[in-house]
């Protein structure tokens, strides 16, 4: 399994990462380089995701079984790198937020619930936080799965929705 992580090197990326290479897959990650370096296991791509110069180079370097991206969070940036991974990667899989659901925190949800209206194509400052209810961060995350699956497609898309992520960095020794 050949696997591209947006992100990588820190909190839950690490841990993908950690979690990958333990089942023998082959690891990229791509990210601006402003993290200790990883393990020697991995091709370290260097570039910023907002960047199109870099987004075309790391196209270039593909391809990959599935895209793993724990950095995305404007929406019109996701879809850009998207589209630019879907002729080199099989599958888009997103690191998303609870957030997203409409009625998040007021009442309970399940997979069915409504999802915050964002367009694939909004930029930074799309969504307003309300009080008790939606936040523009889950009004962005929700626009970056709408993004996700107009480039990659809903049948090659995979949208991952924690309540609450922790843990700590854990180092190889």
């Amino acid at each position: 399994m050949r696997l591209l992580v947006l992100g990588g090197t820190w909190f839950v990326g690490h841990a993908l990462v950690t979690a990958a290479i333990d089942a023998g897959w082959k690891v990229t990650t791509f990210n601006r380089g402003t993290s200790a370096p990883f393990l020697e296991a991995v091709q370290p791509l260097r570039g910023d995701r907002t960047h199109p110069e870099d987004i075309a180079a790391l196209s270039a370097a593909g391809p990959w079984d599935a895209v793993l991206d724990t950095s995305g969070y404007v929406p019109r940036n996701t879809l850009d790198v998207a589209r630019a991974l879907a002729p080199v990667a099989g599958r888009y899989v997103f690191m998303s937020t609870v957030s997203v659901y409409r009625d998040w925190p007021l009442k309970p949800l399940s997979e069915r619930s409504e999802v915050l209206y964002c367009p694939p194509d909004a930029g930074p400052d799309y969504g307003t936080d309300t009080e008790d209810g939606p936040t523009q961060y889950g009004y962005q995350k929700s626009g970056c799965e709408a993004a996700a699956a107009a480039a990659f497609g809903a049948d090659r898309t995979t949208i991952l929705r924690p309540g609450v992520v922790l843990g700590h960095l854990r180092k190889r020794v």
